[in-house]
């Protein structure tokens, strides 16, 4: 997750420090101004590694170039790793999947339904028949009424209803 930074002086990243210079020539409110900077902002993605919820969140023993990210006492690595519900999980669930199915592999690509922030397609491969369907919002979205049904095999929630959860993604099998 992005840090929360407190002032400009606290962002290495020369780029975000041009942008400031030109915010500020163009005499827009701090606010906004310091909106759009950590949006921008590409020292979010090199904070120090968040390994655990030891000092310095277990990079170094020494202080880092970057301040470490305020929520490594419970977004960490280590934390990650014993989540039996985490994303790490889905993701070695979903490679599990991937080297056992050729479906997954092989199988022709079919884009099925774009809109509404909502992306499903298919993928095809000797009569079997998978569809993936993501919700690419924070809010809820309806299930598009076109998409054939079938088994859930794997959901990135335990739901199997018409109403897909914030970035919820599934996998169904067509019969």
């Amino acid at each position: 997750t992005n840090v929360k930074w407190n002032s400009i002086d606290e962002i290495d990243d020369v780029s975000t420090h041009y942008v400031n210079k030109l915010l500020k020539s163009l005499h827009l409110p701090k606010k906004l101004s310091w909106k759009l900077l950590t949006n921008f902002c590409r020292d979010h993605a090199r904070t120090p590694m968040q390994w655990n919820d030891g000092e310095n969140a277990g990079f170094s023993s020494v202080k880092p170039w970057l301040k470490v990210n305020g929520n490594y006492k419970t977004v960490n690595a280590e934390r990650e790793c014993l989540n039996e519900n985490g994303v790490l999980a889905f993701w070695k669930k979903m490679i599990a999947l991937r080297k056992e199915n050729d479906c997954l592999c092989q199988g022709e690509f079919n884009s099925l339904y774009e809109g509404n922030a909502v992306y499903a397609f298919e993928r095809s491969y000797n009569g079997v028949r998978l569809i993936s369907i993501c919700n690419m919002t924070a809010k809820n979205k309806k299930v598009p009424s076109s998409l054939p049904n079938g088994k859930v095999l794997v959901s990135s929630y335990d739901n199997q209803s018409n109403e897909l959860k914030p970035f919820e993604f599934r996998l169904i099998e067509v019969k």
